[in-house]
């Protein structure tokens, strides 16, 4: 965590409190897996979540960890435009990162970060048909509210056949149709589930467990 903290505090500092959730998320075994499948925070909004914990986690994963190929995605275009923004000007700013770069790809559609060792980072907005079949070390599902069943479905078998892959995302609170969210909710209060690294936070008594 301390690692990765450092690499996203190039410009963006991290509390106490981030760090904590990112020591959770950014779990991973001796030999560099991942401890996880899916590496989820719930957290109301304009915490922090996202550009705080969990970017550090993915920028780290992408320039010095194990991630040769990062997909991320929001439910909205201007959301995933925000963050993609947010790393390219980190990278523009910082030469320890800049250097590791091939190009940078802005043409709408097919944004991406290609790395010289041939690592890429992807950025997409997500439906039921984007991503069908797309194979991806580390999934990123920003505003996890909006993750379905049918998304989930589309792109597990090809990160699977890929070994040491993750599903990591942020969320704040779910809607009525916020169905994969609720089983992350119900499995991460839960606490025994070995597939999951889950961070939630929210007000005193706001459940038991």
């Amino acid at each position: 965590a301390a690692r990765a903290g450092t690499v996203g505090a190039r410009g963006h500092e991290l509390d106490a409190e981030q760090r904590a959730d990112l020591d959770v998320l950014s779990s991973v075994r001796s030999d560099m897996t991942y401890a996880a499948e899916e590496a989820l925070i719930v957290e109301g909004r304009q915490n922090g979540k996202t550009d705080r914990v969990v970017l550090p986690w993915t920028l780290w994963d992408f320039f010095v960890g194990t991630a040769e190929l990062v997909d991320w995605t929001s439910h909205l275009t201007e959301t995933t435009a925000k963050t993609r923004r947010i790393v390219e000007d980190m990278v523009e700013a910082n030469a320890w990162l800049s250097r590791r770069v091939r190009s940078i790809v802005q043409a709408r559609g097919s944004e991406a970060i290609y790395l010289t060792n041939g690592r890429e980072w992807h950025w997409s907005t997500r439906s039921e048909g984007a991503g069908r079949g797309g194979p991806c070390d580390v999934w990123v599902a920003d505003e996890l509210l909006y993750l379905t069943a049918g998304m989930i479905g589309a792109r597990r078998p090809t990160m699977r056949a890929r070994g040491n892959t993750q599903l990591r995302g942020a969320s704040s609170a779910g809607l009525e149709r916020s169905e994969y969210l609720a089983s992350v909710v119900k499995r991460g209060r839960a606490g025994d589930d070995p597939g999951l690294a889950y961070v939630e936070r929210c007000a005193p008594g706001g459940f038991d467990g």
